[in-house]
């Protein structure tokens, strides 16, 4: 990847004619994507992997810390990267923000790709999961605790623990409360439902909350989208099966028909 110097963080990959705009979880920033990389063609894509405010290339930059800002701050920098049309991938918070930008920019969204995705409307925590979101701005175990169970406890721990240390190292508590709150709570379900691109969601079958996410939000509300779930994945297909993970995406960008 090669830095792009902007007001907000990015890396970019590839020099191909079809754009694709990545943005993150909660718990990384676009270094994530990485170990995909490799299964797509450079000549065919060019990626933008957009690092939010207070992450990451962007960790100096003050808020708002919203979806909104996200998807804004996105298209910000497919107008300084001169793209008029794109596609948009977001994992986690980032499948929330990426549907907020498809309904800011609707005539520039050419598909959408949801990993493990946020649905638009408010997440339905129990108290005991939003109180330990909560804690997790501070506390290293409660983090490591979400993301080992987002993957259905069956991966190594000492992953899931460098995923929560590196999340600590490359984002602020500030910006890390405030994406927190926005995407539990925001609240754009009606906009997203009348969206009409082609989308695709891919989630992990031990990823039990999103599963249930995929299916009662994106599938049963988008009229054009479909879900595919990977049998050996949790919360992070693009880390846990990244190969087979850009073999889905290229196959849905680069569908001749009309998508779903």
């Amino acid at each position: 990847m090669s830095n792009y110097e902007m007001e907000v963080g990015c890396r970019t990959y590839g020099v191909g004619p079809r754009k694709i705009i990545v943005l993150h979880s909660l718990f990384s920033d676009g270094t994530s994507f990485a170990p995909m990389l490799p299964g797509f063609d450079p000549e065919a894509v060019s990626f933008a992997f957009v690092d939010a405010r207070g992450f990451g290339l962007s960790a100096a930059i003050g808020g708002p810390y919203t979806m909104s800002a996200i998807a804004q701050d996105a298209l910000s920098i497919a107008d300084r990267l001169g793209w008029e049309q794109f596609s948009v991938i977001g994992h986690s918070m980032g499948g929330k923000a990426v549907l907020r930008l498809a309904i800011d920019a609707p005539n520039r969204v050419e598909r959408i790709i949801g990993l493990g995705p946020v649905w638009a409307a408010p997440v339905p925590f129990d108290p005991a999961a939003l109180a330990r979101f909560r804690s997790s701005v501070s506390s290293l175990a409660d983090r490591e605790a979400i993301i080992a169970g987002s993957t259905g406890g069956r991966l190594p721990s000492t992953w899931s623990r460098e995923i929560a240390r590196t999340s600590f190292a490359l984002s602020r508590p500030e910006a890390y409360t405030g994406y927190l709150e926005s995407f539990a709570f925001e609240d754009f379900e009606d906009s997203a439902s009348a969206l009409t691109q082609p989308a695709l969601v891919i989630v992990g079958a031990h990823d039990a909350a999103m599963l249930r996410m995929a299916q009662t939000g994106w599938l049963a509300k988008m009229r054009r989208a479909k879900v595919t779930t990977l049998e050996q994945c949790g919360h992070y297909p693009h880390q846990e099966a990244p190969l087979l993970t850009a073999a889905l995406i290229q196959q849905f960008l680069f569908d001749d028909g009309t998508g779903t």
